[in-house]
């Protein structure tokens, strides 16, 4: 059993960097979203789950520098609370090292947070074109 296992997660590990995936999940198993206090991916790492968040409290709000979707879903990052006002869109295993480059300037900005329920960006404006 332990063996089938191992070969199963070998031959997937094989078969994603064949096809140049990148995903970086905090732990096996692991989905979601993580956003970092410096950039980098430095700093406290917050990670979420659920569909939505709205980031109250010194200790998470306006505080992100940058970003790492683990999660098979794309995720929106707002400036308000609210869902609402500027906002930009991150797709499953895209990864933002600065969020305060040109043209975001999202950095500490991040003050709530939306599961969507597809991969694509469609209808948001993503952080990165689509190739």
């Amino acid at each position: 059993m332990r063996r089938t296992l191992r070969t199963l997660l070998a031959t997937a590990a094989l078969a994603t960097a064949a096809i140049g995936v990148t995903v970086a999940p905090a732990h096996a198993g692991w989905v979601g979203i993580t956003l970092y206090e410096d950039s980098g991916y430095k700093g406290y790492p917050h990670a979420y789950t659920t569909d939505r968040v709205a980031l109250y409290g010194w200790w998470e709000n306006d505080v992100a520098s940058s970003v790492k979707n683990s999660d098979v879903f794309a995720w929106v990052l707002y400036d308000d609370r609210d869902y609402k006002d500027r906002h930009f869109c991150i797709r499953p295993g895209e990864w933002v090292e600065n969020l305060g480059s040109s043209p975001w300037k999202f950095n500490d900005k991040v003050s709530s947070l939306k599961r969507l329920t597809t991969s694509s960006c469609a209808g948001y404006v993503p952080f990165y074109n689509a190739a």
